[in-house]
């Protein structure tokens, strides 16, 4: 076995445990009882653990070394560099860090549930304060690590390549006009009077309208289902990798969660390029995704001056 193919079936396994991962945050949110937080808590943070030691093992290094070595075609050359990145990315941290930021981003989350139903911002800050500090922990360990700013260095985790200097021409764009376009639908609402919603509506209402619209858009219902969640996010909440040809995507239509697998593409997850073979190189993917991050902010903004305009 080639030293690449020891890395596949290294970071294959780890995929696994990244499974078993969002099972368990998937069924915390969705299914479990508020009493069992503590222990899935605790779990959860120990499986974290369990996954870093896995993408730090020693061996790795020397398996790295090799493949380099190797004669590897260009999809794999890219899968070499994906792996080598997440293993670089773990490598900075250490193992205590990984599990208190598990701990106290599960404890936060939890309690922001009762919080959050009756307002209680004071409480929900105490709760938030070490996720901020363990956050810039974090921060500064990889800043210090890859010789970037505190704040390039986690964006880089989202966004490859991505950082601040490239960032603020975009907004400085979107600043130029889009307060014009927020003054003229103003302006066309007060001509033309939207139907108000009549609220509250029940959970079951919501639910046949999340069913009816992952059922428009092709929702395969074999491989998920829709439950119910306090969360309010209604973008892409996470994204596991289950296989080299399976990623299952985890949307929430507020407040209730999806999943769905699909066949793995390099334009759903350049973080998981590491185990498919359905990818372009590197530093294309990277300029892929520069580029259409920046055409999704502003077509994003450009659908919603059609929409309210219209």
């Amino acid at each position: 076995m080639s030293h690449y193919e020891k890395l596949v079936a290294h970071f294959t396994r780890l995929s696994h445990f990244h499974h078993l991962q969002a099972i368990c945050g998937w069924d915390q949110a969705a299914m479990m009882p508020e009493g069992g937080n503590d222990a899935r808590s605790a779990a959860m943070a120990e499986l974290a653990v369990l996954c870093h030691k896995q993408l730090t093992e020693p061996s790795l290094k020397t398996m790295f070394e090799g493949a380099r070595k190797e004669s590897l075609n260009e999809f794999e050359q890219a899968s070499l560099t994906e792996m080598e990145r997440r293993w670089q990315q773990a490598t900075v941290l250490p193992e205590k860090l990984v599990q208190q930021k598990s701990l106290a981003g599960s404890r936060c989350e939890h309690a922001w549930r009762t919080q959050r139903k009756n307002n209680d911002w004071e409480g929900f800050k105490e709760n938030l304060k070490p996720v901020v500090e363990l956050a810039r922990q974090e921060a500064l360990i990889r800043g210090a690590a890859s010789g970037l700013s505190p704040y390039n260095a986690m964006l880089d985790l989202y966004e490859p390549g991505m950082t601040k200097e490239k960032l603020d021409p975009i907004f400085s764009d979107i600043k130029s006009w889009l307060p014009g376009i927020i003054d003229q639908i103003i302006e066309k609402q007060e001509q033309n009077q939207a139907v108000p919603l009549q609220g509250p509506f029940s959970e079951e209402k919501q639910n046949q309208l999340g069913l009816k619209i992952m059922e428009i858009l092709g929702f395969d219902f074999n491989h998920g289902r829709l439950d119910v969640s306090t969360h309010l996010s209604v973008a892409a909440s996470r994204v596991m990798f289950v296989s080299p040809l399976a990623i299952p995507m985890m949307i929430s239509p507020h407040p209730l969660w999806a999943s769905s697998m699909k066949p793995a593409t390099p334009a759903m997850s350049r973080a998981y390029l590491n185990n498919t073979h359905h990818c372009l190189s590197a530093k294309r993917v990277q300029w892929v995704f520069t580029k259409a991050r920046a055409c999704f902010l502003k077509c994003n903004f450009l659908a919603a001056r059609h929409l309210f305009l219209c």
